[in-house]
């Protein structure tokens, strides 16, 4: 079922069922859907080219903006390494790459915990899949050594649902001549790397070595829309050329692309944007009591509590002392239902200080105390 129906947001606030809140969901991460500057660009692109293409972007469909957003993403994410593909969104920009790679690759090795579109677009392009325990880049590893076929090694960068970080340097380096790393890096584009590049970047993967592919959302992020696949000349050409996730479908609202241009515009120009959103993370951690530290990993700005039986109390009381923070069971979390929590740069120290104070009890186990927060 959808969820409950949002009257009016931005970047920390919500309406939702006639109550105001801090907003602590979903994954605006930089604050930049709700930014003026890009809602000026939505607005101007209305003005030039409409609300729709109304066609593929093999065809009719493509305009400036969708060509123009398509390589500066895959210059800022790639460091000017590899071009990029635009799709409509995150999930149809998985199902391409999977169809390109299914040209040269007989199978996909799966993190278990990947994001459902991944395991879809593997089934999608005719690719058989094995799963490895989630993280375990070494059992990953022993999986490939057992093929006797090229593989598309297929994970999360960040995963969705509990912000783990995935071991890419060690799925990396496990490839074997002919395999491929394809990394989902929505929850990492604009959160992690320099810049916001991604986790890649900030793992300080080798892109020259032409054997990792990239896909991602401008949707989280960046806060607009539309998907992107990033890989090397060859593959985007192939992918181009025979996908029919590109071919076949209507690309995204080129008032969305023109937003997506101007957001990126401001990632770059503002830094600072992904270095408050670094401080916020590491306060949220700090008061959910979950340090970044523990893990090893770089730090993400979501963090997953199971909370005590039933869930749907303690999202209730949240929300009627004015804290928005939606309980989930969106698949690969760390149980059932669970809070998934999130913060964005925007968010003020007050904001974070207070989701945690009404958190702490939840964080002991103690559900009375946490229902009488």
């Amino acid at each position: 079922m959808p969820g409950e129906p949002i009257r009016q947001n931005n970047a920390t606030y919500v309406r939702i069922n006639g109550i105001d809140a801090a907003c602590f969901a979903g994954c605006n991460y930089l604050g930049l859907a709700h930014d003026p500057r890009v809602l000026d660009a939505a607005r101007s692109a209305a003005g030039r080219v409409g609300v729709s293409t109304s066609a593929s972007r093999a065809t009719s469909g493509n305009t400036d903006d969708h060509a123009g957003l398509e390589v500066e993403v895959a210059v800022f994410v790639s460091r000017d390494r590899f071009p990029g593909l635009l799709l409509p969104d995150g999930y149809t920009a998985n199902l391409a790459a999977a169809q390109g790679l299914a040209e040269n690759h007989r199978c996909a090795v799966l993190d278990e915990r990947a994001h459902r579109s991944l395991f879809d677009a593997a089934r999608l392009a005719g690719l058989p899949i094995v799963t490895y325990p989630h993280k375990r880049a070494d059992l990953a590893a022993e999986l490939l050594a057992d093929l006797d076929v090229p593989a598309a090694v297929m994970t999360d960068g960040v995963f969705t649902a509990h912000g783990a970080v995935a071991p890419l340097r060690g799925l990396a380096d496990a490839l074997r001549p002919g395999d491929t790393l394809l990394v989902d890096d929505c929850h990492g584009f604009c959160v992690l790397g320099e810049g916001g590049r991604g986790t890649c970047d900030e793992l300080g993967l080798d892109l020259e070595s032409g054997r990792i592919v990239i896909t991602t959302t401008l949707a989280k992020g960046l806060g607009c829309g539309g998907g992107v696949v990033i890989g090397p000349n060859r593959f985007i050409d192939g992918v181009q050329a025979n996908s029919t996730a590109y071919i076949c479908t209507t690309p995204v609202s080129p008032i969305i692309a023109a937003a997506g241009r101007e957001a990126l515009r401001i990632v770059k120009a503002e830094p600072d944007r992904v270095a408050r959103l670094r401080d916020n993370t590491t306060l949220l951690r700090e008061v959910c009591d979950q340090p970044t530290d523990r893990t090893g990993d770089p730090p993400t700005p979501i963090v997953a509590i199971t909370p005590p039986s039933p869930g749907s109390r303690l999202a209730r009381t949240l929300l009627d002392g004015g804290l928005y923070v939606p309980l989930m069971t969106y698949p690969g979390g760390p149980s059932a239902e669970y809070l998934r929590i999130s913060v964005t740069s925007e968010h003020s120290e007050e904001q974070i200080r207070r989701l945690g104070h009404a958190l702490a009890p939840a964080a002991l186990g103690d559900a009375a105390a946490c229902l009488k927060t």
